[in-house]
């Protein structure tokens, strides 16, 4: 089973001329994917030509998001079964479900649907606090309101302005007891103190640096830690053994209905994608 792990930034950071912080910090996370994928699964990750690493606005999101599906788009032609989209804003989601057959799994729903089986309540941590509205419109979206604590159902960490955040996203792979840890189990515990009896790692980053931690509860209080990661390649590899099990695959009834072929192909074709 070959499955795209679809990045949302270019490997180097803007401002930081030679290096690939980000890119690291992304291969950093394919050095665990042996502890959760299965022996028959390869995952390739892929890196966007362009990016705007601002991913927590809404104008910079949207012209992300154009080379995100982009790359999806181009997995699907090169043959691979699935693709996750790395990032637990879930961009580009719906439009790439839209217009591929193949399974496409973000970090948040799956990440959402699993706590609910884990526990009466979830909360979820962001890694600053301007990710903070697009994480609760998500929640709204995929219908999992009810099941989040009531008081501040989302809580950011404190990290520094973008590039300085990749680099100490890359610290937090070294050496996470020393830095992400501390701050993390604290805004965790104020989560379990107002209710939560899951608590999900919402960053495509911070989540597969708890797991190559072994941080799997919130210190002594037997709240299980959800690594987004781990779950969406696990709900990825299910969705295509259903797939060619027994033909389950997407709804076309109307939400994800692809449009005509020959439309598609004009419309590609008007921005110079064809």
């Amino acid at each position: 089973m070959d499955i795209l792990m679809q990045a949302v930034i270019t490997k180097e950071v803007p401002g930081v001329p030679g290096t690939d912080v980000a890119g690291e910090a992304y291969e950093k996370c394919l050095q665990k994917i042996g502890r959760v994928a299965r022996p028959d699964t390869k995952i390739t990750i892929s890196y966007p030509e362009k990016s705007s690493f601002i991913l927590h606005s809404y104008y910079g999101a949207f012209l992300n998001n154009a080379a995100v599906i982009e790359g999806a788009i181009q997995a699907e032609k090169e043959g691979y079964d699935a693709v996750i989209i790395c990032c637990y804003t879930d961009p580009g989601l719906q439009e790439l479900r839209e217009v591929l057959e193949i399974p496409v799994v973000g970090l948040a729903e799956p990440s959402m649907a699993i706590a609910t089986m884990l526990g009466r309540s979830f909360a979820i941590i962001a890694p600053i606090k301007e990710f903070v509205p697009i994480y609760e419109r998500n929640l709204r979206l995929y219908g999992f309101e009810d099941r989040a604590i009531r008081q501040q159902p989302i809580r950011p960490l404190d990290l520094p302005p973008t590039a300085n955040r990749f680099e100490r996203y890359l610290r937090f792979f070294e050496d996470p007891y020393s830095d992400l840890i501390p701050q993390f189990e604290g805004v965790a515990k104020s989560c379990v103190d107002d209710g939560a009896e899951v608590v999900i790692a919402g960053c495509g980053a911070i989540g597969p640096a708890l797991t190559m931690a072994d941080y799997a509860t919130v210190g002594e209080t037997g709240c299980p830690v959800i690594d987004p990661v781990s779950v969406a390649i696990k709900m990825a590899e299910l969705l295509v053994d259903l797939r060619r099990a027994g033909g389950l695959s997407k709804s076309k009834v109307l939400a994800y209905r692809p449009l005509p072929e020959f439309m598609m192909q004009g419309i590609r074709k008007n921005f110079g994608l064809e």
